[in-house]
């Protein structure tokens, strides 16, 4: 019986088991070869839903840590995350069912979020411990998944980018650590787990802080994030 504990194993089985998903469906992943081997990785892709992180994961060969929400590491609040989630898809008339079939949901999924080394956060919220749970991961050399749009967007459109990933970059480069932002996007993963749909994985090239700094010979929050956002939006759009 697998042990949940073990870390790195609990993120095999679940990578293993979304890979054996995927091959019901039509998947194309171009670029993975821009993903470093080792060191840290700020990975920052578009984001249309949940989906995404069984995608990612899937397709890169290094363990992602994912930023998550917070509800996600507490039963009671994924609970209710879960029913409301439940209810707004299916109707009213699922609600009796929804509560006992949450709570089992709950308390699968928040051990196994917690032994996979999520990065909780809250949604909406100035939460800095968040960013600074980002950073230690990637002083450790780690890989990290970012949504700078702060939130799911819509199919074919880019929602305006969130400073948090700049900001990261900004105060390791302040420390001597260079870490590459990564650029991603992903696309049909809103019918992800629908028989025979296609989804596209597409990786840029890294790129690095002090590029910008040197090519705009200077810089700030503002104009790296817009940096990041034409970089993803570039991959996007092909």
């Amino acid at each position: 019986m697998l042990k949940w504990r073990d870390k790195s194993r609990t993120y095999r089985l679940w990578r293993r088991r979304t890979v054996g998903i995927l091959r019901t469906q039509r998947v194309a992943a171009e670029g993975l070869e821009h993903l470093p081997l080792e060191g840290p990785v700020l990975v920052t892709p578009n984001h249309l839903n949940w989906k995404d992180i069984f995608f990612i994961a899937a397709k890169f060969p290094r363990q992602v840590h994912f930023v998550a929400t917070y509800e996600l590491f507490h039963i009671r609040e994924c609970a209710q995350m879960v029913y409301q989630y439940g209810v707004k898809k299916l109707g009213r008339w699922i609600a009796p069912l929804m509560k006992p079939l949450s709570r089992w949901v709950a308390k699968t999924m928040v051990p196994r979020v917690k032994d996979m080394e999520a990065i909780p956060a809250k949604r909406g919220a100035n939460d800095r411990k968040v960013f600074e749970h980002i950073k230690e991961r990637l002083r450790r050399g780690q890989v990290v998944c970012i949504f700078p749009e702060g939130g799911t967007g819509r199919v074919g459109e880019l929602r305006r980018f969130k400073r948090g990933a700049a900001k990261v970059v900004f105060d390791l480069w302040g420390e001597g650590i260079r870490v590459p932002l990564l650029p991603v996007a992903v696309l049909g993963t809103h019918r992800y787990f629908n028989f025979g749909r296609r989804l596209r994985l597409r990786v840029g090239r890294p790129f690095y802080l002090s590029e910008h700094l040197e090519r705009e010979g200077g810089g700030n929050l503002e104009s790296f994030t817009q940096l990041l956002y034409d970089r993803v939006r570039e991959v996007l759009e092909g």
